[in-house]
């Protein structure tokens, strides 16, 4: 399981994508929201596959806990499309290079 620690010195982006049948210990909000007050800078993007209402409400509480947006997808292309929405929207660090 992820804990604060794993990231405290680092900084990036994870794209998690979840099918919803998944346990998560800690919370995974909770850790999201604990990263953000502790000035962890970890965005986390999240794709949902196929997810129940209820999972999907789960998964918005990250993607809110974290500043992104929530990517909802229901079939391989639409999977291809929140992955490449998710990829564009990580800010470019100094000297990377966008097309």
């Amino acid at each position: 399981s992820l804990q604060e620690e794993d990231f405290s010195d680092r900084e990036g982006d994870i794209l998690p994508i979840s099918d919803g049948s998944e346990t998560w210990d800690p919370d995974p909000c909770d850790l999201v929201q604990d990263w953000r007050d502790s000035g962890v800078d970890i965005r986390v993007h999240v794709v949902g596959l196929g997810l129940t209402d209820m999972a999907r409400g789960a998964m918005q509480c990250i993607a809110d806990a974290s500043g992104t947006r929530y990517l909802d997808a229901q079939s391989a292309q639409d999977l291809g499309k929140a992955i490449e929405q998710a990829a564009a929207s990580v800010p470019p660090k100094p000297g990377d290079a966008r097309p």
